[in-house]
């Protein structure tokens, strides 16, 4: 559980698994990134060079550079788009990236980094999209701001907890 960026370097003789959720990806010479967390209501991996194979329930998918492969975990329902990997790996130096994202899923992303509790006062604020690049080095306030002069939102934090609500 959790996510992890891989490069493995390519060894026919001694191929390299993942194992998760009764899932797993066959690692052909490649570098890629897995988000597996519980809390989410997928798994994902992005494919940035190379090959890998994924078995998700018994299905088979090969996915080639570029390709970001999402598997529903209540449906089963699988997903293969192309993105721009660095969007999905940008974190491992130190950046993240995001194109056109719901607030949701970027606070729940920056949550996981700075490790506080998020609620929303007004809860249509799950939905604004947003993009650009933050850099996970700064402090929490540095990037809780840099949302907010994007925004009319405005964040509220005492302790560990974050009230977003918009600005009228």
């Amino acid at each position: 559980e959790g996510e992890a960026y891989f490069e493995v370097a390519s060894d026919s003789l001694r191929p390299f698994y993942i194992q998760m959720n009764g899932n797993s990806i066959k690692v052909l010479g490649t570098s890629f990134n897995v988000s597996n967390y519980a809390s989410d209501g997928s798994w994902k991996t992005t494919l940035v060079e190379g090959r890998v194979e994924i078995n998700n329930s018994g299905l088979v998918y090969t996915l080639t550079p570029g390709d970001h492969f999402t598997a529903d975990r209540v449906t089963g329902k699988t997903k293969i788009v192309k993105v721009n990997p660095l969007q999905y790996s940008s974190w491992k130096d130190g950046k993240i990236i995001f194109h056109d994202e719901r607030l949701e899923d970027i606070i729940r992303m920056l949550s996981r980094w700075y490790d506080f509790e998020v609620f929303y006062i007004h809860s249509e604020l799950k939905d604004w999209h947003f993009g650009g690049a933050i850099n996970k080095y700064n402090s929490f306030d540095v990037v809780l701001h840099y949302l907010e002069r994007t925004a009319n939102l405005r964040f509220d934090i005492q302790g560990k907890t974050v009230m977003v609500s918009s600005v009228d």
